[in-house]
């Protein structure tokens, strides 16, 4: 009899795995979908955080990843997305190479 039981467990144990994991692949699919949409429609809004940055570029001429990270109070790979992500939305361009890299805004006359 605890043959048949311990059997029983393994074979309910094995069958919750593959319900669990056919899940998992359906749900990160469907996440991965969202991410793509959302790289490839961009939007040109800004919201507070980049206005912060905006406003710091106008005043002196361009932002690197330290001085966004002090004026956002966020961590340095934070700041270093919201400035890449506005250069791929292009309202900055960049400028440097390395550690060197800097952001400014693109000219509107252009």
């Amino acid at each position: 009899m605890k043959e048949k039981n311990n059997i029983l467990l393994y074979v309910l144990g094995l069958l919750a795995g593959l319900i669990f994991s056919f899940i998992y692949k359906i749900s990160t699919k469907k996440n991965r979908e969202v991410i793509t949409k959302s790289k490839n429609n961009f939007e040109k809004k800004v919201d507070e955080r980049e206005e912060k940055i905006i406003n710091y570029v106008q005043r002196y001429g361009r932002i690197n990843t330290k001085k966004c990270k002090e004026i956002m109070g966020v961590s340095e790979a934070t700041a270093n997305r919201a400035l890449s992500n506005m250069f791929q939305r292009e309202i900055l361009l960049r400028g440097g190479a390395g550690r060197g890299i800097f952001y400014y805004l693109k000219n509107i006359n252009n």
